[in-house]
């Protein structure tokens, strides 16, 4: 079953496309509402419509289209008040945004002339217009309200009449219309005026249980008043009758009109009795939250949600009158919820492999939002030596595409390749965001969305497809379908854009924590490495921080240095054989050693970095040759941090960083006093120009000074702009000279630090705070050893100049560059923790390889570690005891490892080897060892070899090649074992069970056609002798053709019976056989006779065939001097029998026609081990069994060996049929019982007889040359003497088989009673009997044939007669029945056999049925199935394959003929 767009069920295919041949124009002329069509892309811009169709009932009223026309409009005749003009209704039909929608894209109607119009749009350009249920008024033209309508078509209607009309819309056929010309009640002028009022007024409320609107009482009134007026969705339901507003149209949906005046059972039948009955019964309000509703609106089924309560309303009585429904659209919020369940399901991936099946497990179960979805991985070609290779797409899973659909190849190249959507990511990646793509547009061809399941509503909707993106790199794409029923939105769009940026999210994460742990990966590994490259690198940074002019230092929790470098002692002056003492505190100047026990505090207690100016006793000279006095002395900035131990927590250490400030101090200082000499000079003017020179001298000096020192000085107004800058400052900030404007030293301060240079400049500036600081500048400072480029990162220290009244004037400081002091700092900081991971890691890691080691030992699966190069590295002991492989070192060679597997394994071995040495990917099979599995329950070991799971994963390496294989191994023998016993054992089962059914099926097949045969010639036999009684009077003889017809009846009466009891032979000798109930009875017999009068038995049936028959007595037999012998003649009959009735059965249809008999012996030699041209068949009893003729009762006579062979020139047998002979309900083929009929017993009860006889059978043959069957039994030489009193009481069957005394009770078997009334033929009035039926007899079996033709001949049938199928198709396409045959016979009905040669009776049927619906036969032929197969399952079977009714053999025709007149009157009516 298919399901249509709007969730409606269709029937076959074949009915749908009979539906789909249905033209609109068709169903218009067939739809009793006047109809017509206007082409709204022509946009005529006339006075009138032009409407391109008009349907039958529009044309039967001329006068409905001159109001369609605009040329007369009508004069209402019933007072009817009309507000519309035929121009508003002209508008109305031509433009879709002059009226009102609904909620299924259906206009909510046109008043005009008194007939309500509704419209709806097909495909954008043709608009359909019909009117409702058209009521004539008047006096001769006027039809009674309720007795006409639309739905009597247009055979009601009086040509050119005139009429007046009043619709509503369109309704059941319940509710009656009302005349709108009516005097509305006076409550209903405080309702709204609109035109769903209008329709309102309009329904005929008297035959509602609400009653006529005069009649509503004030309660209703008032509520329905309320209603009419409540902008939000609402209905109310008074006695279960539904009124809505028209809000509530768009809930309502396709129901509007129709539900307007109905009860709530039949407009909700879904919903009412959950929820009305519900409220009715608990007198309590029930509500529903987000009922999913499938609205029709924007021209297809819209999914939408809707939470809506129904609230019992009370009369003034008390009691429940009715129920109020509002209803809030949830749409919106619900499938944000739905969509935002899926953006959080999208999980966070470790790593890429895992990234891929996490991504589509959280979009698998929003099945409505992502009905499908195709997700591929980017990554470059690895077999490119290039690393810009070509790019490839590879297929990572899909959701809804089945596996190796077109559209999904599972690898493709991005660039060049067209398959599938490759050339959509190629796009999308351009536009480097999502890509819609819809069918209209070409983008979603049918080759590639042919055969995709889906999923949600099942059809086929617009697709998506974006990159998936890690920051600017794409990694992989994303195709994805959409919901067919939810618009491609800005809601739906954002989702999208959500959904891609949440998947770059953690496709990003997975990328850098993959990478992350590749990094830590390629760290473990050099470890050992690194150790000698660290201890070198610690000397180079020790060197380097000789070099540089900025003091570093490390000291121990109590103070005493633990390391120097060269500026530490230079800048502080102490010596340096103190170096590993405290003394170094010593050199701070007293005044400052209370700060500086402050500071320790600090960093030791608190554990707080500190930042503060010391002063030392070391003189400082200042640059401008004056003598150092005691105000002189050095002073240092001084930055330090506490050492905190990750154990307890606690400082273990100081590490510190000076600056020697002094000439910056010295230069403040200076400031200071210029700043009091400007002040001298403003009191003093008298010797202001005494002074003049001597401060230009001063100045020239200091810039002299500033230019020529290392470090960057520059001086700053309030505003920010430079007043003055030394050269190095410049050089070391990279500012442009003479540009200058205020703050324009923000420009070449680094972006991510501006916020804190504002932050400092308002320290200065505006809190008047000295700020030592460090910031990075946006000039690159390159380091010379590796050519890196980072920031320049500068140590700055200012302080301000203040006006008179204390504000800032401007801003002076240093800036000295530590970027090198910088990288110093952040090497020694990797090194130390890189050092310090070493130790924890090689510590961790011998820990890790003595604990796995153990484990190994004791674990129960074996585990390995093998190089690239195939060489056992380390296995535990667990892996030598399941392999077998040696542990010796002599034993380990590279791919040593490949002499344990089994060598029809090997081949598996070297392409699991090349998946995880050269694929990189994980692998797990079984495979077979050369080592001989020990079971474990009897502890020996066995001749099958051990099975092992081997599971192993590559170990690879940073620059990505494969430096190890490690994996594990687990004995599965007795898994596999078991698997194989459990296995044999089922399908044993099965064999079993379907040699049974088959055997039920041939036997029931070969016991009824000959039991039908049987009742079919004494129904013969009967109506001829009926007959010829009733003509005695005219005639005393017997005719001719009267004693040959009940002589052939008797005949084949007669050959039937022999076959059922062939068949009952073999049955009961197979149960005998299975109870262990047979016998053998030796008698003294001569071979020869017993073989000669076997084939006496056939000789008729030799004759009738024409097969010649040849008698060999080989030499062998009398070289054994073999005259009488004991054995039992009955079971070597019955062998005997069986073979030469195959043989006959199998040479009858050879154009050379010949079976030779052969009889030989021996005495010393088993026939087995002297003809090797036999294939006997293997039997495990011959030797198990006990030999009989060691009984008292076969003498004892020399053993002899008594050999049979029957050779015929049939068709032959392949090697694959003969393996199948000699098994119990088994033939050469399936075709074997169809062609040549048996039930497959014969030659496995044969098996068992020799068998049991001491002997074995088997076959010769070869296809198309004939077969040889032969077979030997044991027996013992006899004395002629012995044999004649013996040989006279050998009993004989009546058919002249010799049996057994054993042998003599048979079951007696019941045939089916005739029929008390058989049928006889119709007789005309002249004496001739009359024609019944022309009848097709389809049947292979040319006695059935011939006796049921005979029969429906008999009564007054005409009967056609086919062998096969295909026969039967060429028959019926002379007849009648056949499209274009010019021939007057025709056939009535089918009588069809199941099991035929080259086309069964299946399959005929189901071509004739074919036939049919290809118009190629012109009506319906039942067909009545004639088969022995009676099983219920084979009924159903064929009625499924086209039949039309079943009759089961045997039958009589009396039976038959009922079945066949039911069916012709069947076909008549």
């Amino acid at each position: 079953m298919s399901v249509h767009r709007n969730g409606s069920a269709l029937g076959p295919s074949s009915a749908l496309q009979q539906l789909g041949a249905i033209g609109l124009v068709e169903l218009l002329e067939h739809d009793g509402r006047p109809t017509f069509i206007i082409d709204l892309d022509a946009r005529l811009d006339h006075t009138q419509l032009e409407p391109v169709f008009c349907n039958a009932s529009l044309r039967s009223f001329s006068g409905l289209q001159e109001v369609i026309f605009g040329t007369t409009p009508l004069q209402l005749e019933c007072g009817l008040r009309e507000s519309r003009t035929y121009s508003e209704f002209k508008e109305w039909a031509l433009k879709s945004t002059s009226h009102a929608v609904s909620a299924d894209g259906t206009s909510l109607g046109f008043l005009y002339d008194g007939v309500v119009w509704t419209s709806f749009v097909l495909r954008g350009r043709w608009r359909l217009i019909s009117g409702n249920h058209v009521q004539r008024v008047g006096s001769a033209l006027t039809v009674p309200v309720g007795s006409s309508s639309y739905a009597d078509g247009p055979a009601t209607a009086v040509q050119g009449e005139r009429y007046s009309t009043q619709a509503i819309h369109e309704s059941a056929g319940t509710v009656q219309p009302q005349l709108l010309a009516a005097k509305p009640p006076a409550w209903t002028k405080l309702l709204p005026s609109s035109s769903h009022i209008q329709f309102f007024m309009s329904i005929d409320w008297a035959a509602t249980g609400l009653g006529s609107l005069e009649d509503w009482s004030y309660h209703l009134r008032q509520m329905t008043v309320l209603l009419m007026s409540d902008p939000r969705p609402a209905a109310m339901g008074p006695n279960r009758v539904i009124l809505y507003n028209e809000s509530y149209v768009v809930v309502a949906a396709r129901k509007h009109p129709n539900m307007m005046g109905k009860t709530f059972e039949h407009a909700w039948p879904e919903v009412s009795s959950d929820f009305v009955f519900a409220a009715e019964l608990t007198r309590r309000a029930t509500m529903a939250e987000n009922t999913r509703f499938l609205i029709e609106r924007h021209g297809y089924l819209e999914e939408s949600f809707f939470s809506w309560s129904m609230i019992p309303l009370r009369g003034e009585t008390g009691n429940i009158e009715g129920f109020y429904n509002p209803t809030f659209e949830t749409t919106r919020q619900t499938i944000s919820d739905r969509r935002t369940k899926t953006l959080i399901s999208v999980a966070f991936a470790t790593n890429m492999q895992c990234f891929w099946p996490f991504l589509l497990r959280g979009l698998e179960p929003n099945h409505l939002d992502i009905p499908f979805a195709l997700l591929y991985s980017l990554s470059n070609d690895p077999r490119s030596d290039k690393a810009s290779g070509p790019e490839l797409v590879t297929l990572e899973g899909t959701l809804g595409v089945p596996k190796g659909h077109v559209s999904a190849p599972n690898r493709a190249e991005l660039q060049h390749s067209n398959q599938g959507f490759i050339p959509y990511f190629r796009n999308a990646m351009q536009s480097g965001g999502p890509l819609v793509l819809q069918k209209r547009d070409g983008d979603l061809p049918e080759t590639l969305t042919s055969g995709i399941q889906w999923r949600g509503y099942g059809e086929p909707s617009v697709a998506v497809v974006f990159p998936l993106l890690a920051g600017t790199r794409t990694l992989g794409f994303l195709l994805i379908g959409l919901n067919s029923r939810r618009p491609y939105d800005d809601e739906y769009e954002r989702f999208i854009k959500l959904l891609s940026g949440q998947l770059s999210t953690a496709l990003h994460s997975a990328v850098f924590m993959e990478q992350a742990t590749l990094n830590q990966a390629e760290l473990s590994r050099q470890l050992a490495l690194r150790t000698q490259e660290v201890e070198e690198s610690q000397q180079r940074f020790a060197r380097i921080i000789d070099l540089m002019p900025v003091g570093f230092s490390s000291s121990d929790a109590v103070g005493n240095l633990t390391f120097s470098n060269n500026a530490f002692f230079h800048i502080t002056g102490h010596p340096r054989s103190d170096a590993d003492s405290m003394s170094w505190i010593k050199t701070i100047l007293e005044e400052d050693l209370v700060v500086f026990a402050n500071h320790w505090h600090t960093l030791m207690v608190e554990q707080k970095s500190v930042e503060c100016h010391l002063r030392l006793k070391k003189k400082f000279r200042p640059p401008n040759g004056v003598e150092a006095d005691a105000k002189h002395c050095t002073t240092v900035l001084v930055h330090a941090y506490p050492e905190v131990s990750d154990e307890d927590g606690s400082t273990t250490g100081v590490t510190s960083m000076i600056t020697d400030i002094s000439q910056l101090v010295h230069l403040q200082e200076m400031q200071k006093e210029r700043a009091e000499e400007a002040v001298e000079r403003a009191n003093l003017a008298e010797k202001l120009a005494l002074r003049t020179q001597e401060v230009a001298n001063s100045e020239s000096k200091f810039k002299a000074l500033a230019e020529l020192t290392p470090v960057g000085l520059f001086n700053i107004d309030r505003a920010g702009q430079v007043i003055y800058a030394n050269e190095p400052w410049y050089e070391i900030t990279g500012h442009q000279r003479g540009l200058q404007y205020p703050m324009s030293f923000l420009d070449v301060v680094y972006e991510e630090d501006l916020d804190l240079m504002r932050t400092e400049w308002s320290n200065l500036a505006d809190k008047r705070i000295p700020r030592t600081f460090e910031v990075r500048l946006k000039k690159r400072w390159y380091d010379k050893t590796s050519g890196k480029s980072t920031p320049t990162w500068v140590l700055a220290s200012a302080s301000q100049e203040q006006n008179e009244d204390g504000s800032v004037k401007s801003v002076m400081g240093c800036a000295i560059d530590i970027s090198l002091q910088k990288q110093a700092q952040e090497h020694a900081l990797e090194r130390a923790a890189l050092s310090e991971e070493l130790i924890v890691r090689t510590q961790q890691a011998a820990e890790s390889e003595k604990k796995f080691k153990q484990m190994a030992e004791l674990a129960p699966c074996g585990m390995f570690y093998i190089s690239v190069e195939g060489l056992v590295m380390w296995a535990n002991s667990q892996f030598y005891e399941m392999t077998g492989h040696g542990r010796a070192p002599e034993d380990h060679y590279p791919f040593s490892f490949a002499n344990i597997i089994a060598e029809e394994d090997q081949p598996l071995l070297w392409e699991q080897w090349d998946k995880v040495a050269l694929s990189k990917v994980d692998i797990r099979f079984e495979t077979r060892v050369t080592r001989p599995w020990i079971n474990n329950t009897t502890g020996k070991p066995t001749k099958e070899s051990a099975w092992l799971l081997v599971m192993a994963f590559p170990e690879v390496g940073g620059d990505g090649s494969v430096r190890s294989i490690m994996g594990c191994t687990a004995d599965i023998s007795q898994l596999k074992w078991a698997e194989s016993v459990q296995t044999r054992s089922r399908i044993d089962a099965e064999e079993a069970k379907r040699q049974q059914e088959q055997f039920m099926d041939i036997t029931s097949h070969e016991m009824r056609n000959p039991m039908s045969a049987i009742l079919q010639c004494a129904d013969d036999i009967t109506t001829s002798l009926a007959s010829y009684k009733s003509a005695v009077h005219r005639s005393m003889g017997l005719s001719e053709e009267l004693v040959q017809s009940i002589l052939e009846a008797a005949q084949i009466i007669s050959l039937c019976s022999q076959h059922q009891t062939r068949i009952i032979n073999d049955i009961l000798t197979l149960s005998k056989l299975n109870s262990d109930m047979l016998l053998v009875t030796p008698v003294v017999v001569q071979p020869e006779a017993v073989v000669r009068g076997i084939l006496k038995m056939f000789q008729g049936e030799l004759q009738s065939h024409d097969i010649n028959m040849h008698f060999l007595l080989e030499s062998s037999y009398k070289e054994c001097n073999v005259d009488w012998a004991f054995c039992d003649p009955s079971r070597l009959t019955q062998v005997f029998i069986n073979i030469l009735t195959n043989a006959i059965k199998f040479t009858r249809s050879e154009k050379q026609r010949m079976i030779t008999v052969s009889l030989g012996a021996s005495v010393n030699i088993t026939p087995h081990d002297q003809d090797k041209t036999v294939q006997w068949f293997p039997s495990n009893d011959v030797g198990s069994k006990k030999d009989l003729i060691f009984g008292s009762d076969w003498g004892e006579g020399e053993v002899v060996y008594l050999y049979f062979a029957v050779k015929d020139t049939g068709r032959g047998l392949s090697s694959e049929e003969q393996t199948r002979l000699f098994h119990r309900f088994s033939q050469a083929s399936p075709r074997t019982h169809v062609q040549y009929g048996g039930s497959g017993l014969g030659l496995f009860i044969s098996r068992k007889l020799t068998e049991l006889q001491g002997g074995e059978i088997g076959v010769a043959s070869k296809a198309g040359e004939g077969s040889t069957f032969a077979f030997y039994i044991k027996g013992r030489k006899a004395i002629a003497a012995a044999n004649t009193t013996n040989a006279q009481r050998t009993p004989v069957l009546e058919s002249g088989h010799p049996v057994s005394p054993t042998d003599r009770q048979r079951e007696l078997s019941t045939a089916t009673p005739p029929s008390a009334n058989p049928a006889t033929p119709k007789e005309t009035g002249q004496g001739e009997v009359a024609r019944r039926h022309d009848i097709l007899l389809v049947e292979d079996n040319l006695v059935n044939q011939k006796v049921l033709s005979k029969q429906l001949k008999r009564v007054g049938c005409r009967v056609y007669v086919a062998n096969h199928g295909q026969e039967a198709l060429e028959v019926l396409q002379k007849k009648k029945l056949w499209k274009g045959s010019a021939c007057e016979d025709d056939i009535d009905i089918i009588l069809m056999d199941l099991e035929m040669p080259v086309m069964d009776g299946l399959t005929c049927a189901r071509r004739i049925r074919k036939l049919k619906v290809e118009g190629l036969i012109l009506r319906h032929i039942p067909i009545i199935a004639v088969t022995a197969n009676a099983r219920m399952e084979q009924i159903d079977t064929a009625l499924a394959a086209g039949m039309d009714d079943v009759m089961t053999k045997p039958f009589q025709i009396a039976q038959l003929i009922p079945k066949m007149d039911k069916l012709m009157a069947r076909q008549w009516q």
